[in-house]
Order: structure tokens, then sequence, then C-alpha cells
């Protein structure tokens, strides 16, 4: 029967009846509002993101928080095209910067209500804290203060993520103490209808950070999976869900063997009837990497110019995985088993790169820059510094004087003799390396005209140290400025020449010295930088023959060049 014949035949009687009943009951559905569990409208987004490594009392300054909260404010714009105008990073604030950034949002959020705007808001928080309040460097703000803050915000739903740590040794702890870890109470105080909060820890553990990654384990695995890799059904989206199961694994297998010892990530909501909650939008990024879906293996991603593990990703085969990432140069290396594959991939502006296994080369995994494989690698370092010394006037050049050698000559000016040296370094750890110095210690010449017997005479000396020694180091800025203490100590040997009518007599005399130096050094790059260091150096090699020796040692500074490799 062709139904265009029953639609557009004249209805008559019951079926004419039927026909109308129909219609209206169709233009009812039309006219319908929609049912409240219908899909609606993407909420606006907000973001106020914090992060302070500032130090409280007894605490010690933090390295990575305030990197932390910088990196997820750039994948909230990246992967969750977040308006710039609307997220808002907050970095080493006092008590009243933070409270004026909560209020700033708070009438900010208002005038949207005001408009019918649905919004959805993410309150980070990474930097140390007590077991009730969150330290903001010498000051302190309470945690029931910061709940109501956040509660007075109308947000359509609110996302709370804490990342609260305190400073340990190499996976540095987070949080006041095992027994009271702010990561629980802040699920359990800040916890209400329309909000979700996710911690870094549960209540009988504590935090870490890895220097490895420059990040805390918990907000490098966080970052990761709003990047993509916590897109486990495939659909461009991570939802609070997702990227809540790919920390909380990640983490805890980065954790598994540390001193501290395993990391629980935790989250509670209270979400009733908001269905799944969208963080980022990963496909919608300008810069994104594709690991096809047949690769199999362990994923390293470094940023080439910063030299930081972006990405550290384990590729199961079966299923593509897509990155957001930022545009620039990447070394990518891929850990098959024993096989290690190295490949440098560039991202440009509003480009999508598939990652080709066929372009890799082979390589050694260094372990220095990847987090899970063992300690750092230890780096060689090279050292050259060139400076003034500011010799040792003592009984030998006293006597001297006394002999009529008056006359600063050569490579004296205005009391200071010029200093090289030539370091090499193998570093233990971060903090530690052993040293190896070959140093110029003291040059001199010096001249008389005349004398008790009327004839002219110059006498000049020249001493070396090569010394073996221990230094300390304290890398701040990221490891950009590494500030340092050095000993050292091992042979010496000065040679002595004296000139006359008669001519000219060379003596070598043999010794030791002791060193000791402070210096810093800066590394705009990774291979590269500067140093300026200061020291003071003992080496009583030269003597006459009436029991005077002269210290060939004093105070010297120098400026010099950096390598590491």
């Amino acid at each position: 029967m062709d139904m265009r014949n029953v639609m557009l035949r004249p209805a008559s009687g019951a079926r004419s009846l039927a026909f109308l009943i129909e219609v209206a009951v169709l233009a009812l559905a039309l006219a319908r509002p929609a049912r409240a569990d219908q899909p609606e409208a993407p909420p606006a987004s907000y973001a106020l993101i914090v992060g302070s490594n500032a130090a409280g009392s007894g605490q010690q300054e933090l390295r990575y928080a305030e990197r932390d909260a910088t990196a997820l404010a750039a994948v909230l714009r990246e992967a969750g095209r977040y308006p710039g105008a609307q997220l808002v990073v907050a970095l080493h604030p006092g008590r009243a910067e933070l409270l004026a950034a909560l209020a700033s949002l708070r009438e900010r959020l208002q005038a949207g209500a005001a408009r019918g705007e649905q919004a959805q808001l993410i309150f980070y928080y990474s930097g140390h804290a007590r077991a009730d309040a969150i330290t903001l460097g010498r000051e302190e703000l309470p945690l029931a203060e910061l709940r109501q803050q956040i509660l007075r915000l109308p947000s359509t739903l609110t996302v709370v993520i804490v990342d609260a740590c305190q400073s340990g040794a190499f996976s540095r702890i987070k949080g006041a103490e095992a027994t009271a870890d702010f990561s629980f109470n802040s699920v359990a105080r800040l916890n209400t209808a329309g909000m979700a909060v996710m911690a870094s820890s549960t209540a009988n553990e504590l935090s870490q950070e890895s220097d490895e990654l420059a990040s805390s384990y918990f907000t490098h695995n966080l970052l990761l999976a709003l990047r993509g890799a916590g897109d486990a059904n495939q659909d461009g989206q991570v939802s609070l869900d997702e990227a809540y199961r790919y920390t909380y694994n990640r983490t805890l297998t980065g954790t598994a063997a540390t001193a501290v010892g395993a990391q629980h990530a935790t989250l509670e909501t209270a979400l009733k009837g908001k269905g799944d909650v969208v963080l980022t939008r990963p496909t919608l990024a300008s810069s994104q990497l594709v690991v096809p879906a047949r690769i199999a293996g362990r994923l390293f991603i470094q940023h080439r110019p910063s030299g930081s593990v972006l990405a550290e990703l384990d590729k199961a085969p079966g299923a593509p995985v897509r990155l957001a990432m930022p545009s620039g140069a990447y070394k990518v290396l891929l850990r098959q088993g024993d096989e290690i594959r190295e490949c440098d991939v560039t991202l440009a502006e509003q480009s999508t790169v598939t990652f080709d296994v066929a372009l890799c080369r082979p390589a050694t995994l260094d372990e220095g820059s990847i987090k899970g494989g063992g300690p750092p690698a230890a780096p060689w370092g090279l050292e050259l510094s060139l400076g003034v010394l500011q010799g040792r006037d003592d009984s030998y050049v006293s006597v001297m004087r006394q002999f009529g050698f008056n006359q600063f000559g050569g490579n004296v000016w205005l009391g200071l003799s010029h200093q090289i040296s030539l370091t090499a370094t193998r570093a233990l750890d971060r903090h530690f390396a052993l040293t190896l110095d070959l140093l110029e210690l003291d040059a001199e010449n010096r001249s008389r005209s005349g004398g008790l017997d009327g004839d002219d005479a110059s006498f000049g000396w020249s001493s070396y140290g090569l010394g073996a020694g221990l230094r300390g180091a304290r890398p701040v800025l990221r490891g950009h400025l590494v500030p340092y203490a050095q000993v050292s100590a091992g042979p010496a040997l000065a040679f002595t020449t004296w000139s006359d009518a008669t001519g000219t007599y060379r003596q070598t005399s043999f010794g030791y010295y002791l060193g000791a130096k402070v210096g810093a050094a800066y590394m705009p790059w990774r291979s590269l930088g500067l140093l300026v260091q200061a020291g003071y150096y003992y080496a009583p090699i030269i003597k006459d023959n009436i029991g005077d020796t002269h210290d060939s040692g004093g105070f010297g500074a120098q400026l010099g060049t950096r390598w590491v490799f």
C-alpha cells in the first residue's frame, strides 16, 4: 500500500477522527518543552588555579607546586578550551591575594547567573598544607574558611582538586602528617551537593613529588589524563571519572617503588543528577600527537627546549591515543621490552602529527630524565673559569721587599694575579657531585734595580694544584639556577725563576693545597650555562733558604662557563 495515498486521502468517520487525534498528539509532542533529563547546553567554564612553593614555619620550599599550577592552566586552555578571561592563575599568593581572587571570581559568577548562565568551576590548589589549613608562606588559610569561600561561589557544579604537599627527600613528602593528611580532610570537609573533590592521597598516606618528572606524581598523571590519555571510551572527551581512574592507576604505579610507598588518589562526589562532568576535550586542541592503535610499549615524551617530561604513557595495542600538546619540538622514546627507539617530533600550530615508529632510531634510555627507571644518570660537567687572586703577603714576600724586590710586574695588577681553573664534575645525584680541579694558584714576577752588589735581578714564581673534591648543590628555579659549595684538596707544584747578570736559575717545589669555594651556575640551556664563584686556597709550597714558606693561595673570584653532557 502506498503511504502517500493513505496520508493524502480525504478522511471520513472513525478513520478521520483517529487521524485528527494522531495529528494532535504529534503536534503536542513537538511543542512540549524538552525533558529535564535531556542534554543541556555545555556550561560556561571557569577555573581558579593556585600554586605556591612558599614554605611556612618548619617547612622547606617546594620546587614544583607553581610549575604544576601553570601546567594545569595550559592544559585547560589547550584541551579544555577555557577562555583566557575565565581562567585565573594565582602563583605564590598571600592570604589576602587568594581571598581577593575568590571574591572577584564570585562577582563574575554572580553576573553570569543573573543572565541564566550555567557555570562549571575547577578550583585547584598545589602547595604546602597542615591538617586543617593550607599554607601560603608565613600565612595560613583555615580549611573551614576556604570551604565557605568555595561554597559561596554560585557555580552549577564545582570540581575541587587538592595536591597539598610538604617537602621531603628524593620523593618529597607532601601533606602535613601521616596521621592527619590534608588530602583526606579536604574530602571530608569540602564535599557537598554539587561538588566533587579529587585529592592526591588517602588519610594514611603521604603524597610525593618526583625530581625526574619535575612535578608531583599526582598532578603529572592528572595532566596526562586531561591531555587525552584518560579518554577511555575514545569519545574525544575526558570526564571527571575518566581523569580520576587514569590518575589513580598511574600514581599508584609510579609511587609503588618509592621510599615513601604507594600513594592512592581519592575522589568523592555529590553531583546528584549532574551526569558525566567533562573536564577537557582533547580533540579540539590546536596541536595534537596521535599514537596509532598498533603501537604498544612505554612512551616518554620530553619537551626538548626545557628538558621536562611532558608525558609517560603505557600504550596497549588496539586503540589509538590522542594527546593535546603545545606546539614545539619533542623527543619521544618508545620502549618495547629491551628495545628502545628515539624519535624527533615537531608539532606546529594547528597541526595533528601521527607518531611514526619507522622514523625512529635505536637509542639508549636516559634514566636521568625518566621516572620509574631507577636512579638518575650521573652526567658529566666541565667548567672553565677565569678570574683574579689576591695573593698572601706573608713573611716570604716581606723578606723579598727587604732585598729590594718591590716592583710588581708580569701578570700582577693592583696586587691581583690572574687565575685560571678547569673543573670536571661527576654527579652522584641531584645534590652531590665529585670534582676534579686543575687550577692556577698563584703567579707573580718581581724585580729590583741595583742592590748590595749593584746588579739588577728578577724573581718570579707560578703555582698549580690538582685536587679532588666534593660539591653540594641546591638547584632552584626549576634547575636553571644551581648554587653550590665545594671543598677540595690535592698535590701542588711551584716553579721559581731567578735571573741576574750571572744567568737564570730555576727550581721546582712540591707541596699540597686545600681549597673551598662557593658559587652559582645559571643554566638557561640544558647543556650550557654560566657560573660565578669565589674561593679561598691554602698552598704552602715555596720555601727560601732561611726557613720562610710562601703560601701560594689566597682569596679568588672567577667567572666562567659550564657544559653538561
